[in-house]
């Protein structure tokens, strides 16, 4: 199990009537890289009982001492939206490896670093992704997806997505970069938006 890994943040809200943006930070506070974790975010009602379980995402690998964000939306139908009152996130199969450089499968397998704040100047569906995308670990890697977590002003989690991109960004340098977003909570300070890719086999 994901033993060691905690939910250090989690949150939610309603984009419209019946959409909603979820968003968690996973924490590694091990000495160890956790390899290919399944994380399940779950929409629950107000006595704590499931109204849907989103599909299973896939962690790479989260570094020791490392937080990785992880969002998700979902349209639900206008009978069942209603029933949601909160968000709750479960840490499945986790495989730990050793995080030395001589370890040839924590080399082959590595996320890319969450990049700096979005332009803020940008559309509200679209961020903009400024920094070096690149790593040396994920050379040879594709980028199967990118996450975003949105925060409020107060810097709570309220939210997330993550949305499939066709670009390389594991292959080398990419700057400027522009992501579009469709879930982003009314209340999310774009400033402080966490956004990472996924970089597997």
């Amino acid at each position: 199990m994901g033993d060691g890994l905690t939910a250090a943040e989690l949150g939610f809200s309603r984009v419209d009537k019946w959409s909603f943006s979820l968003g968690a930070i996973v924490a590694n506070p091990s000495s160890r890289a956790a390899y290919r974790t399944t994380v399940t975010l779950r929409l629950l009602d107000a006595a704590g009982l499931a109204v849907l379980a989103l599909p299973a995402q896939t962690l790479p690998v989260v570094l020791p001492g490392s937080r990785l964000p992880v969002g998700a939306s979902i349209d639900l139908p206008a009978e069942v939206a209603p029933a949601v009152a909160r968000v709750s996130v479960e840490l499945g199969t986790t495989h730990w490896v050793d995080s030395e450089p001589d370890n040839r499968l924590f080399i082959h397998y590595d996320t890319v670093a969450e990049t700096d704040h979005p332009d803020d100047r940008a559309r509200n569906a679209e961020f903009r992704l400024p920094a070096n995308m690149g790593s040396g670990p994920c050379r040879g890697l594709s980028s199967g997806s990118v996450t975003l977590v949105y925060r409020n002003p107060a810097g709570a989690v309220i939210g997330g997505e993550t949305v499939a991109y066709a670009g390389d960004y594991c292959m080398g340098s990419h700057f400027g970069e522009v992501v579009s977003a469709a879930y982003v909570p009314l209340e999310a300070d774009r400033a402080r938006t966490l956004i990472a890719v996924y970089c597997d086999a």
